[in-house]
């Protein structure tokens, strides 16, 4: 029998409840690392072949095989500590889940063999993690590569006319912080509104044909298409509930597999296809199908209570060390996209105070003048850059570890010194350019050295 709206709100709310740590409990956090594999030779895209086959590499090494449910099919694998290496829509993309943390120097201290590990391994079969940038060559979304939750978002992008391949093109890390209920609002709201200072701060990638974009952006606009701008002024999590029942989940699961699901969520309650007995899994869906920067989500694991957290999708990574120093991997200057979100958690109430200074409106403009001019000039006269100063510092007097604000202050004074890597990439893009037009190329070909230089770049830097 269908349940009333209101009664599945209630539950929808007692579920993200039940997830949440109690208050007065210290963050804590996991992350996705998204990179891309080029062939260690001419730095090209690993073929598609070759990408379904590399979690095998690993399996002489005590890793466990990870199989989709329904077609058998290894997705990746995963060690006894609980990390794991995936496939991902990408060809050229794997994707690497780390366990949850609450020290970022522990964390970075516990993970770093497993990446290594990873890098080893590859690198004998000829391959290169690049753990930055927007690769500009020949990356594609193959829907046959990942699991088979993949199928109905092909058809539904499909049916909508959706182009998911800028998707393929991105290096990206995403941040899950566990908090308190009573700051999962809070968190949103500035993790939102603050998306364009973290692009300035973080982007590191850029194309001709649209400006300082990275895939946090092609996910926002894809979403504004589908649901319509974020209403960043939720009155509580029901009001978001209420906003988010408005969509389709896009997939459910059945016990076939899973299949493409096109009605809106409220319209699945109203019908009685979700009750209580369904609704943390069909939630779990949706939530996760709402590709908003920073997003509610509450996990679904059949045998285990419900886990809820925040999201900072912050897709951009900038691991100094590994550009400047191409054998030392410090996984510390990875996460410093996480170190930013641990602050902005640890001291919200400044935060909140910085946001509600300007009206959405404004920050849906900051985020625009952020994809087409990135930070520009590193001066005081500069809001975009008092903006970034301001954010960094706001976030530093929230980490009670010293080591994660020296982190932090040496991301500012890199950016200070050399600009984001958008910033960089253009520079290089446009400099090659220009001198191979100097040299009576045509316009097709000096884009295409230019779009090698880029490659060449990512490619050194790891």
């Amino acid at each position: 029998m269908a349940q009333p709206l209101g009664r599945m709100l209630d539950a929808a709310f007692e579920l993200t409840s039940d997830g949440c740590l109690p208050e007065g409990t210290a963050p804590t956090f996991g992350v996705e690392i998204e990179v891309f594999t080029l062939k260690r030779r001419d730095g090209r895209i690993v073929p598609a072949d070759v990408t379904k086959t590399y979690p095998v590499f690993l399996n002489d090494l005590g890793f466990e095989a990870m199989r989709d449910p329904f077609t058998g099919q290894v997705l990746g694998v995963q060690d006894s500590a609980g990390r794991q290496l995936m496939t991902d829509l990408g060809r050229s993309q794997a994707e690497m889940v780390l366990p949850p943390g609450s020290d970022l120097a522990a964390y970075a201290e516990a993970h770093a063999p497993f990446i290594n590990l990873i890098r080893q391994v590859l690198t004998e079969e000829g391959m290169l993690l690049v753990p930055v940038g927007m690769y500009p060559g020949d990356a594609e979304v193959d829907f046959a590569l990942g699991s088979s939750r993949y199928s109905p978002i092909a058809q539904w992008s499909a049916k909508h006319g959706k182009d998911l391949t800028p998707i393929a093109r991105f290096a990206a890390l995403q941040t899950h912080i566990r908090l308190p209920k009573d700051d999962l609002l809070p968190m949103l709201l500035v993790g939102n509104d603050t998306t364009g200072i973290q692009a300035r701060i973080f982007g590191n990638s850029w194309r001709p044909d649209c400006r300082f974009v990275e895939r946090a952006y092609v996910y926002r606009d894809f979403a504004e298409e589908r649901s319509g701008p974020y209403p960043r002024r939720f009155r509580g999590i029901r009001d978001l509930f209420r906003w988010a029942f408005q969509f389709a989940p896009i997939l459910e699961r059945t016990d076939a597999g899973y299949r493409m699901c096109d009605v809106p969520f409220q319209d699945l309650v109203a019908r009685g296809e979700i009750g209580r007995d369904n609704l943390h899994e069909r939630l779990a869906t949706l939530l996760s199908v709402l590709w908003n920067d920073a997003r509610l989500r509450v996990h679904y694991l059949p045998t285990e209570q419900p886990l809820t957290t925040v999201e900072n999708r912050i897709y951009c990574s900038r691991p100094f060390g590994a550009v400047e120093e191409p054998d030392r991997l410090d996984l510390q200057d990875w996460l410093m996209p996480t170190a930013l979100t641990l602050g902005i958690a640890g001291n919200l109430q400044e935060a909140l105070e910085f946001v509600r200074s300007r009206s959405s409106r404004q920050w849906r403009s900051d985020y625009l003048n952020a994809i087409a001019f990135g930070i520009g000039n590193r001066t005081d006269d500069n809001p975009a850059w008092r903006d970034v100063e301001s954010l960094i510092s706001i976030a530093q007097r929230g980490l009670s570890n010293q080591h994660a604000v020296t982190l932090l202050e040496r991301l500012k004074q890199d950016l200070c010194e050399h600009g984001n890597l958008a910033e960089q990439t253009m520079y290089l893009h446009e400099a090659t350019k220009r001198t191979a037009l100097t040299r009576n190329k045509s316009e097709a070909e000096a884009l295409r050295l230019a779009d090698e230089a880029i490659i060449a770049f990512m490619s050194e830097a790891r």
